[in-house]
């Protein structure tokens, strides 16, 4: 019994390190943007697909955290 709960905590764990992926990924490209300095005055269309991206990858990583939570 104790076993099956520390292979719980430990299978909780890593899913929690994916979560903690995406969303890095995803502020990365927030930083990005927010970084470059004319804020994608220069290349807009470029700006919007980082953008994208990041708000994809965001969207993952809650959908996974919401997965995680679920599987107690």
């Amino acid at each position: 019994m104790q076993d099956d709960k520390g292979q719980h905590l430990l299978n909780h764990s890593i899913a929690c390190v994916d979560c903690h992926d995406l969303h890095r990924k995803a502020q990365w490209r927030l930083d990005f943007v927010a970084a470059e300095n004319s804020m994608g005055f220069h290349a807009p269309q470029e700006m919007a697909r980082v953008l994208g991206e990041s708000i994809d990858l965001a969207r993952q990583g809650q959908l996974e955290a919401e997965r995680v939570a679920r599987r107690k």
